[in-house]
């Protein structure tokens, strides 16, 4: 109901809200700094590395994911769980695993096809908020914001390409202190609106990072809740879970980064009313993955 009745109020105001957003996108500066990163004095050393894998009971372990015109690329669970066994790295990675409509013949059915899970604590969740469940769900009940724990949200929809990046990505939250929300592809664009020309670059939420204190502080802003965890419908997802995270971690002060597909970290611009970084933006316009060779990839770091 929310997201059509946001839907509904675009479409009465149309004519004024497409054109803010060009005035808006016109204004922005041209000159604005592409990093943002400050030094926060406070952060505390990381302790350890959370990993979350989410995942939908009915899904095989291995499969086809096909998105609008992109060739076709392979995915899993299986490609996930076998990224983290071959981790040799120096971090201490504690592995959760989420699965929305649980049952035992599932976890056989993984047991049975070679999938370990003896290091992984796993946990049964709702399907309401598909991944966003699943998120909720450790932001909520295992992390700890005490602690400046790395925490990797993910699903299985993460082409099956294996790397060594796990070390490497928890440096670049050490090196830029101010670093809230790190993700490996993201849209410009809602593609979940009338307003087609609004700008609002934003992280894809089937691979993420961040850290312990900022999940804790989003929710906690969000009224308690983690964007996207009470929605059933998936445009209502996307809206109101990863377009809203994205937004709330940005708002809260801290910086969001892309790895793209070179290795190079690109940082988000700042979102204000009049410069929303619009004029300054260096990247393929609209969804990522569109315009990317290898979607939903994990990439190394170039960038040290």
């Amino acid at each position: 109901m929310k997201f059509y009745l946001l839907i509904l109020i675009e479409l009465f105001f149309f004519p004024f809200l497409y054109l803010w957003e060009a005035f808006r996108n016109f204004v922005s500066s041209k000159n604005v700094k592409q990093y943002y990163s400050t030094d926060k004095s406070d952060i505390k050393p990381i302790n350890d590395v959370i990993y979350l894998i989410h995942e939908w009971g009915k899904y095989p372990i291995k499969r086809k994911k096909h998105i609008n015109a992109i060739p076709e690329f392979e995915c899993g669970l299986f490609y996930q769980v076998q990224r983290l066994d071959r981790y040799n790295g120096q971090k201490k990675i504690r592995k959760y695993l989420t699965i929305s409509d649980y049952s035992v013949e599932y976890i056989k059915y993984i047991e049975d096809n070679g999938i370990g899970l003896k290091d992984y604590t796993v946990i049964p969740v709702q399907n309401k908020g598909m991944d966003f469940s699943g998120y909720s769900y450790l932001t909520n009940k295992i992390i700890d914001s005490s602690q400046n724990q790395i925490v990797f949200l993910t699903n299985t929809s993460v082409e099956k390409d294996i790397s060594d990046y796990i070390d490497d990505y928890v440096k670049l939250f050490e090196k830029y202190h101010n670093l809230g929300l790190l993700g490996i592809s993201y849209s410009t664009k809602i593609s979940q609106s009338f307003i087609k020309n609004r700008f609002s670059p934003h992280l894809q939420s089937f691979f993420l990072v961040s850290r312990s204190q900022v999940l804790k502080e989003a929710v906690k802003t969000n009224n308690g809740k983690f964007p996207g965890e009470s929605e059933t419908l998936k445009y209502s997802i996307i809206r109101f879970g990863e377009i809203k995270l994205s937004k709330l971690i940005s708002k809260l002060g801290y910086d969001l980064a892309v790895v793209e597909p070179s290795g190079n970290i690109y940082f988000l611009p700042k979102d204000k009313i009049l410069n929303n970084g619009y004029n300054t933006w260096k990247l393929p316009f609209g969804d990522r993955r569109l315009t990317n060779n290898s979607p939903n990839r994990i990439y190394s770091i170039s960038d040290k």
